[in-house]
């Protein structure tokens, strides 16, 4: 049997689903808290641009965190989009599968990260081109 008959059993699917779905709930918890936190305030109130009591200082506190949370906000909505894509191959039992070469990805490799597309080595070819 070569590697690209075989296939990931049933229960091993189901607690990748699971996983996957946890780990969705809680990237959407997150963003609803980074959005409820500095991304609702009008830059130019917390820049200082519209407030002339405050200081420089605070100014630029405010602004890296601003930037903090929205570097957070992009890398959860990456995340998220993986997830949904996973899930997706998970319901078209394509789930598992590397995108580039098309064999297995290994359970270790899944586990660790359930929205994995690429085997470790077809991932390792990819960081060296890019």
């Amino acid at each position: 049997m070569t590697e690209n008959s075989k296939k990931i059993d049933e229960s091993r699917l189901a607690l990748y689903k699971d996983k996957l779905v946890k780990e969705k709930a809680t990237l959407l918890k997150e963003l609803e808290e980074i959005g409820k936190g500095n991304l609702k305030v009008l830059q130019s109130e917390a820049s200082g641009e519209t407030a002339y009591d405050e200081h420089l200082a605070d100014s630029g506190t405010y602004t890296f965190e601003r930037e903090r949370d929205l570097s957070l906000e992009n890398n959860i909505r990456d995340i998220l989009a993986k997830i949904e894509v996973a899930l997706e191959k998970l319901d078209k039992h394509t789930y598992g599968v590397c995108d580039r070469c098309g064999n297995l990805i290994d359970p270790a490799r899944l586990k660790a990260l359930p929205y994995a597309n690429l085997c470790i080595s077809c991932k390792k070819e990819e960081e060296k081109i890019g």
